[in-house]
């Protein structure tokens, strides 16, 4: 062989090693990284076979549509990735209010949402906190969606140094936050979580006797309160390998004076109007309302839909999240609560947008447009 040739092969030879030693690392890391979380086996698993919603390798909705469109998907997926997404983001800094702990914990009934689906309940002096997610919703700090820029940004060291309940809706990285459960389980009484979730819980060192796992319309009584996973149309994982691993849902919280219903994600479903016929009325509902697209509409509400599962749960009063802190598809960042508002308007449907960090109840006002502020 020519010395040319031989050269050429050993450059060749030389790059595939280095591309393949870099796939090696990186499966390695996505393997061991705790902040991907763990994986059920054995006994475990063998328990998750008896939920009638897994079919053996993996959870699956009630409703068997896709939930991504194949028609479209390639286009909104060069959209996201590449279109300019400067309008999916605020020009200046939200004006957001500055939230106060000793405040929230004073109270018996209250109320404040710090972005997207983070969300701090105080019901009968108890205080539950569900999907807390700061900073980055990415497995990793350094890429992925940041948080936008706020006049007062929620952060970690504002919620409560005791927490009575941490819900979680599912497993993805904009709902459950590896670095965020390992600042704070120490001082978490409860934490109740989809089926299969458990696993992660346990990698980033939760006591096992803290967490309580559900399947849909599962219900468990804990510090005076009871609470219910409801089914949404979604899907879970934290790698591509973990896909649909996990269980994924909605909640239902009841005291002895109020219910609340924690819509989570998921696509319009038959199921609203069955979780209102069952448990409804609703005094508060937080709905989701945000980062939707045509190719994955089965996954996610527009906001007219989000408006109709408010009506269809007998909510007394809505609360859209689920937007408002990061820009996760193509939409201006906006324009989820614009529709949602015009819509909810046109049905009637009882709604307020309370300011991120604000601390609301029931018979709070509707705040001003402090959205349109930042546009």
């Amino acid at each position: 062989m020519p010395i040319r040739a031989r050269t050429t092969l050993f450059y060749l030879l030389f790059a595939v090693a280095i591309i393949a030693g870099l796939i090696i690392a990186l499966l390695t890391f996505i393997e061991m990284a705790p902040v991907f979380g763990g994986e059920a086996t054995g006994e475990y698993k063998e328990q998750l076979l008896n939920s009638p919603n897994y079919d053996g390798n993996k959870f699956q909705n009630l409703d068997k549509k896709p939930m991504v469109l194949v028609k479209g998907k390639v286009r909104s997926l060069w959209e996201f990735l590449f279109q300019d997404r400067q309008q999916g983001s605020p020009q200046k800094a939200i004006s957001t209010a500055k939230f106060s702990k000793e405040d929230f914990i004073s109270r018996d009934n209250a109320y404040a949402w710090f972005g997207h689906s983070t969300i701090l309940i105080r019901l009968g002096a108890k205080t539950i906190v569900a999907d807390p997610v700061f900073d980055r919703a990415s497995p990793v700090q350094f890429i992925g969606p940041r948080s936008f820029p706020m006049s007062n940004p929620p952060s970690i060291k504002d919620l409560p140094d005791e927490i009575d309940i941490i819900l979680i809706t599912h497993d993805h990285y904009d709902h459950l936050d590896y670095r965020t459960i390992k600042r704070i389980h120490g001082g978490v009484k409860n934490f109740i979580v989809p089926l299969g979730v458990k696993v992660h819980m346990l990698k980033w060192g939760v006591a096992a006797e803290k967490i309580a796992e559900l399947d849909w319309y599962d219900s468990t009584a804990v510090e005076g309160l009871k609470v219910i996973l409801t089914p949404t149309k979604h899907h879970s994982g934290r790698t591509a390998t973990k896909r649909m691993s996990t269980l994924w849902g909605g909640w239902i919280i009841k005291s002895r004076t109020k219910t609340i219903y924690i819509s989570g994600d998921g696509g319009y479903s038959p199921e609203f109007k069955k979780i209102g016929e069952k448990y409804g009325p609703f005094d508060l509902s937080f709905m989701e309302n945000g980062a939707y697209n045509k190719a994955w509409s089965h996954s996610h509400m527009f906001p007219e839909e989000s408006v109709m599962a408010g009506i269809d749960t007998k909510s007394q009063l809505v609360i859209p999240v689920h937007w408002g802190r990061y820009n996760l598809s193509v939409h201006p960042w906006a324009e989820p609560i614009a529709r949602f508002s015009q819509e909810a308007i046109k049905k009637k449907l009882n709604f307020i947008v309370p300011p991120i960090g604000e601390i609301f109840t029931e018979d709070s006002v509707a705040s001003h447009r402090w959205w349109e502020e930042s546009l």
